[in-house]
């Protein structure tokens, strides 16, 4: 089965609807990885909607998730476009990348909360994209490179309580952090305490101030302060952590997993609480393949579904 970590090339549309013995199938696989450790929980999805397509609603790839007072924005990165909706799943707008700008392989978005804009993290062109609010261009920068300001796999990005904007490069194992203008500030390698280089799969900035890092050499979460000091890692339960996510009072870290399915669930110091399996109801029983996530408040959660299963965007609550 593919491993969305690993994806670079657009996603197929194959027929949607599943029959029942892949799901159950499915079922199998994503509690195949709990042999040993805690199992996961299986919790009830509060609400999903979308489908393939390219009307409003629609999605090619729901790449990544970003919230703002209560709505949802989701970059549907092979139709090359935004889409705006409602905490409930209502449309509000959409809008295109714009000119030669691509969503292509877009791996990552982020909002400034206080002043609106939104960054999208361009992976396929190697840059950072800025819009406000509204959706109108505001600015990119970025190249292909290992110089400052420079990429070679962007795949995450976050905007921190400094509204400085903190990015993540899988190929050059680094954080390098802009200012909203887009001006380089600082930059850290990634390593292991052993001095081993990592692979950085997202990246996550509390509000109170640190940076969380999804990895697989070791599948870890690495600890930093805004300053790029080390402060702790721990592993995960995950074979291969996907996408990461705080909420917004800093006491909660959401790690998706692209192989097992389940959402693993930590406190802020890495202690291991129960990880979660997210179920809807459209057609079959069907367990979530979680991609991205984000937490709209301390306990309402947003993901998306991977591989081409209805829904895309699915919503439910931390037990």
């Amino acid at each position: 089965m593919q491993n969305p970590s690993a994806r670079l090339a657009p996603r197929s549309s194959p027929p949607r609807r599943r029959t029942a013995a892949l799901i159950s199938a499915a079922l199998l696989v994503a509690g195949s990885a709990f042999a040993v450790g805690l199992s996961p929980r299986v919790v009830d999805a509060l609400h999903a909607w979308g489908k393939a397509g390219t009307g409003k609603g629609q999605f090619h790839w729901p790449s990544a998730l970003a919230t703002r007072f209560g709505n949802i924005y989701v970059v549907d990165s092979d139709n090359n476009r935004l889409q705006e909706f409602t905490s409930g799943g209502g449309f509000v707008r959409e809008w295109p990348a714009g000119g030669d700008r691509k969503f292509e392989q877009s791996r990552g978005m982020a909002i400034d909360q206080s002043r609106g804009f939104i960054y999208v993290a361009a992976t396929g062109a190697h840059k950072v994209l800025k819009y406000d609010a509204l959706g109108n261009f505001i600015k990119g920068w970025g190249s292909f490179g290992n110089g400052t300001a420079q990429f070679e796999q962007i795949v995450g990005i976050a905007v921190g309580p400094d509204s400085n904007i903190y990015t993540v490069d899988n190929a050059l194992d680094r954080v390098q952090v802009f200012d909203v203008g887009g001006v380089p500030q600082r930059q850290w390698p990634l390593r292991t305490p052993e001095g081993e280089r990592v692979r950085p799969t997202a990246i996550a900035v509390s509000q109170d101030g640190f940076v969380y890092i999804t990895e697989t050499t070791t599948s870890r979460v690495f600890k930093y302060n805004m300053q790029g000091q080390f402060q702790t890692s721990w592993p995960t339960l995950s074979r291969s952590p996907f996408k990461i996510a705080v909420s917004p009072n800093s006491q909660i870290v959401l790690v998706t997993d692209s192989i097992d399915y389940d959402i693993q669930v930590y406190d802020s110091n890495g202690t291991t609480l129960q990880p979660l399996s997210v179920r809807t109801t459209h057609y079959y029983y069907h367990i979530v393949r979680p991609t991205d996530v984000v937490i709209l408040n301390d306990t309402v959660v947003y993901c998306t579904e991977g591989y081409n299963a209805l829904p895309d965007i699915v919503k439910f609550s931390l037990p």
